[in-house]
């Protein structure tokens, strides 16, 4: 027979298993709740991050010497030029090429364009290179204007923020102008090295003027 006292007791009991119940609940809850806050905090930490590798001359997701050794920059020989840009079909390399441009940055486009270019190409292969390929003194150049190196490197410094409204005609101009000093440069040391003197005659220019963009 159940009296008031048994069944007060029971309910007590129960009360009990419900409220622990309960707790166990509120544990685990507050478990992942935790676990969800580490978890913001962990994706907040790497957008901050992610904003900084954006920045000019911040850090990079990258070892810029060793993308380089990976990469064998600069080259040293004209005649690398083409393998080089065979490799480039390769969308890994080519995207490689266009992380280590925009990492590499600079003060001003003209910086960003001489420091990208130097880094890709040795002071003797730029020598070798024109805008169009054209013949120069009896040698045909190497042409940039379609080359996928070319490309990378446009893109690499569009990438970086302070540079990626720059208009193609801008890039080309800056191009053309570092690349056109090269064989005088090339000149210069080789009249050094014999131990000549150096005369310095008037850069190499494409047949049509290139006018600087407005």
């Amino acid at each position: 027979m159940t009296t008031p006292r048994t069944e007060e007791a029971a309910n007590s009991i129960e009360n009990v298993k419900t409220m622990d119940c309960l707790a166990k609940m509120v544990r685990e809850f507050a478990k992942h709740q935790e676990t969800q806050n580490v978890l913001v905090s962990k994706l907040n930490a790497i957008e901050v991050k992610l904003d900084n590798v954006q920045q000019v001359g911040g850090a990079s997701n990258y070892q810029e010497d060793d993308e380089s050794d990976h990469l064998l920059l600069p080259l040293g020989d004209i005649g690398a030029m083409k393998p080089f840009e065979e490799s480039l079909k390769d969308k890994d390399k080519y995207y490689k090429l266009v992380s280590l441009i925009r990492g590499i940055g600079g003060s001003s486009l003209s910086d960003a364009m001489k420091r990208a270019w130097t880094k890709v190409l040795s002071l003797k292969v730029r020598a070798g290179c024109n805008w169009e390929g054209k013949l120069r003194n009896g040698t045909r150049k190497h042409g940039l204007e379609k080359s996928k190196i070319t490309r990378a490197i446009f893109e690499g410094v569009k990438g970086v923020p302070q540079f990626r409204n720059a208009r193609q005609s801008e890039l080309e101009w800056e191009t053309k102008n570092f690349m056109k000093r090269a064989p005088e440069q090339v000149r210069s040391e080789e009249a050094v090295a014999a131990g000549n003197p150096v005369v310095e005659p008037p850069a190499e220019e494409d047949p049509v003027q290139v006018e600087q963009p407005n």
